[in-house]
Order: C-alpha cells, then sequence, then structure tokens
C-alpha cells in the first residue's frame, strides 16, 4: 500500500538527515502479521531476494523490457555504472560506514544494480546512477505490537532532461504494477515462512 510522506518522515532513521534536500519520489509499505521478534533487515534477505524481482511473470518482463531499453538507449553505460558521483556516499558519517552490516559499495543482492550505502539492522540505504536518473532506495522494519511494518522509500535526484519524462512514463508501471505485485509477493512469501 502507498504510504503519506509525513508516515514515513515521522520515523526516526538516518535517512531522513543524509537525504535532505533529495526529492521523495514514493513511499509504500506491507504489513507482516506476527513472526519472531527481533528480525533484522538481513533475517528478511531471503524473502527479499526471492520476491522482489521475481514476484510476477509481468513484473520480470516489465524490469528485462526496461534492461533491454536501458543498453539500447545507452541509458546505462558502464562507465556511469562504476563510477557514481560520491554526492550520497560523502553525507555518510565513517561512523556509519564502520557500523553498517553490508559493506558500502556492495550489490544490494535483491535489488540490483543497487549499491549498498549502508545496512543496518531495521534500517537500510542503496543507490543507482544511470542516464535516467539518480536514486536512492531506503527500506526500514519497523516491529509493532503484532508484527512489523516493511517500508519501501525511493529518492529521487534528477541527472538531465531524461529524468522528468522518464520518470512520468514508468510511472502508472511503478505504481500500478510493480510495487503492489512485489509487496504481494513479500507478504505471500512471509506468510508461508512464519505461518505455515
Amino acid at each position: 500500500m502507498r504510504i503519506s510522506p509525513e508516515e514515513w518522515n515521522s520515523l526516526d532513521l538516518r535517512t531522513h538527515g543524509f537525504l535532505k534536500g533529495v526529492a521523495l519520489l514514493d513511499v509504500w509499505a506491507v504489513d507482516l502479521p506476527y513472526g519472531p521478534k527481533n528480525l533484522t533487515l538481513l533475517d528478511l534477505k531471503d524473502i527479499l531476494s526471492e520476491r522482489v524481482i521475481g514476484s510476477s511473470p509481468v513484473v520480470r518482463f516489465l524490469v528485462e523490457l526496461r534492461k533491454l531499453l536501458g543498453r539500447i538507449l545507452g541509458w546505462e553505460k558502464e562507465q556511469e555504472l562504476k563510477d557514481p558521483p560520491s554526492d550520497f556516499r560523502d553525507r555518510i558519517s565513517t561512523a556509519d560506514r564502520e557500523a553498517s552490516m553490508v559493506p558500502m559499495g556492495t550489490a544490494d543482492g535483491p535489488f540490483e544494480p543497487f549499491r549498498v550505502l549502508y545496512v543496518f539492522p531495521r534500517e537500510s540505504a542503496s543507490e543507482i546512477w544511470n542516464a535516467t536518473v539518480h536514486a536512492i532506495l531506503s527500506y526500514a522494519l519497523i516491529e509493532k505490537a503484532k508484527g512489523y511494518r516493511l517500508y519501501w522509500a525511493v529518492y529521487v535526484r534528477p541527472v538531465g532532461r531524461l529524468t522528468k519524462p522518464y520518470l512520468i512514463m514508468i510511472e502508472p508501471f511503478r505504481r500500478l504494477i510493480v510495487y503492489p505485485s512485489i509487496f504481494r509477493s513479500i507478504y505471500s512469501a512471509w506468510m508461508r515462512r512464519y505461518h505455515g
């Protein structure tokens, strides 16, 4: 389900500080009932890895189509992917870099080609930079009275004239097909794991 920016911004997260001034494009969440106490994002790695891209044939098709168009139109040149601007990385403190459970720059498994900025027990941020966008994906796992809520927030900084039309073009697919399918699949995988 889509979540209001106000709810996301009310959470006590490092993301808000280091992304100050960057446009928040979207926030989504899924409620995960019950489950064991004190889970971390790394505990959900298997569920996320299985379900993010492989969530449905339609989502897989759209992802593959986007990759094909990216190659044809030159949206993802090799040199750009290897060396994104350091702006976001430079905003992360040395203490936070050292506290991260995954080293900065590591491919973010379920969200590849995103690269990890940090992973804490209940919060993470990863970035991607190509000819269409410089984006940050931040997700947070908040423990509730009866389970968890998993948040997914996307921040975008324009990289040129292509960013705005690109975001307009993908918006209906992202909001009507991709995100709902991903979160339905995460919920189903959670229920199978923790409720048989």
